[in-house]
């Protein structure tokens, strides 16, 4: 991705490896990295580093060395036949392994995998000690850092793929294979890992570095149905909802194409597609002042508010439906969490024009929800009483419960959680929600 070519400097390649590792795991410098990083780079690498007129700067493909002090001669020195310009006049040195430094603590997936791959013999059984002790028939440094199951030349094999692997620091994620058929055993750090029953087995990771080993195994012949050999390894969240990066060639070719981001630029857009940490029948809305939210037409509540882009709607093209589409940006409440009236709903429909408009029902009464945000930092959720005939005299509605947001009430009071309105009095009432922090 950035060059090898090495600069002369003071500190050996290996102590400067050994100080950008440190300063990757350091939230001051990575807190400066990244500004840097999205001032400067971002342009040509994309914010969430997975390249555009540039390199993925996360994957394990690195044309151009991996290491740190690599990386970082390379923001240096830059390319100047492919338009990436040398920063070494622009930054100092602390910025320029600041921004090494937010690169590296980005990585996903192996580095430095290795292979082997080993002939089976003739049998009716199945075990992993059957290639203890035995020479590979083919072994070396893996191509891009992804195991590739088309290598072994008979139908019965045995393949062990090592290296150290890069996972996200903040979240837990599991590693997800499919065919149940295969023999399959993965060891972090040494240790075998047990995987959840079921179908389709998903094996814990930990977060952060480690080292990954995954042991793979054919059955005997004749294979049982719908075997497939090329199996399709990724790294899932914890909700088996988002697949995030393949560790694969085959789950590689599966994850491409993936990525068809929908964003408001200067009008209000809606998505009627599944998304991620939405309950089934919500409806996306963004806005250009980058606050985005889901309105559920079972519940008339608004189930999820973001901050940033709106949709990566690319899994659920590909996935046929399969796939949820995925919010571009930071969740301040998600479902469960909810603006949520405490009445049965009843929806009848909603208007593209103008601000989006939803109409519904609550105990009879006739209400339209519209939402306007001031800014990324405010949006108010603006409801009008359409017809009340029964005359009914109150609403509650539920609140989310988030650390991340404020809230202001044109009308009524906040009781443990709960918004209670007289609507006789008040045929207009605004939820404002109020961004706290950056």
């Amino acid at each position: 991705m950035f060059s090898c070519i090495g600069f002369v400097h003071a500190q050996s390649s290996k102590a400067l490896d050994e100080q950008i590792i440190e300063m990757s795991q350091q939230p001051k410098h990575l807190k400066t990295g990244q500004a840097l990083f999205d001032t400067v780079c971002a342009a040509c690498h994309k914010k969430d580093l997975s390249g555009a007129m540039g390199f993925n700067l996360k994957d394990g493909e690195w044309v151009h060395g991996s290491k740190p002090s690599q990386i970082l001669n390379n923001i240096k020195t830059g390319f100047a036949e492919a338009g990436m310009p040398a920063f070494g006049s622009m930054y100092s040195t602390l910025q320029l392994k600041q921004i090494a430094a937010y690169v590296l603590s980005k990585r996903e997936g192996w580095d430095n995998l290795t292979y082997k791959i080993y002939q089976l013999p003739a049998s009716k059984t199945r075990d992993f000690s059957q290639i203890e002790g035995e020479t590979p028939v083919k072994s070396g440094q893996a191509f891009n850092n992804l195991a590739d199951l088309t290598m072994p030349e008979s139908k019965e094999f045995a393949a062990v793929y090592e290296g150290d692997f890069y996972n996200f620091k903040e979240f837990d994620t599991l590693l997800f294979a499919p065919a149940p058929q295969m023999l399959v055993d993965v060891y972090i750090d040494g240790k075998k890992v047990e995987p959840a029953s079921g179908w389709q087995r998903y094996w814990p990771l930990k977060r952060g570095k480690q080292h990954l080993k995954i042991k793979i195994m054919t059955p005997p012949l004749p294979f049982p149905k719908w075997t497939n050999t090329n199996l399709s390894l990724m790294v899932t969240n914890a909700d088996k909802t988002i697949k995030y990066f393949p560790l694969t060639t085959r789950a590689h070719q599966a994850l491409s194409g993936t990525n068809f981001e929908v964003k408001a630029t200067d009008k209000t857009l809606v998505q009627r597609k599944v998304v991620v940490d939405l309950p089934v029948y919500s409806i996306a809305v963004g806005l250009p002042q980058k606050l985005n939210y889901g309105f559920n037409t079972k519940s008339c509540a608004i189930v999820g508010l973001w901050q940033g882009e709106l949709l990566n709607i690319g899994p659920n093209i590909k996935g046929r439906g399969q796939d949820a589409s995925v919010p571009l940006g930071d969740w301040l409440f998600s479902y469960p969490q909810q603006l949520k009236p405490e009445s049965e709903c009843e929806y009848i429909k909603y208007s593209r024009l103008g601000h989006t408009k939803f109409e519904f029902m609550l105990d009879k009464v006739r209400l339209s929800l519209t939402a306007v945000a001031q800014s990324n930092q405010e949006i108010n959720f603006e409801y009008q009483v359409l017809a009340n005939p029964e005359q009914v005299k109150t609403l509650s509605f539920k609140l989310p419960d988030s650390e991340k947001i404020n809230f202001t009430i044109s009308a009524g009071k906040i009781d443990n959680g709960s918004l209670t309105l007289d609507i006789k009095k008040n045929k207009q009432f605004n939820v404002s929600v109020q961004v706290v922090g950056d």
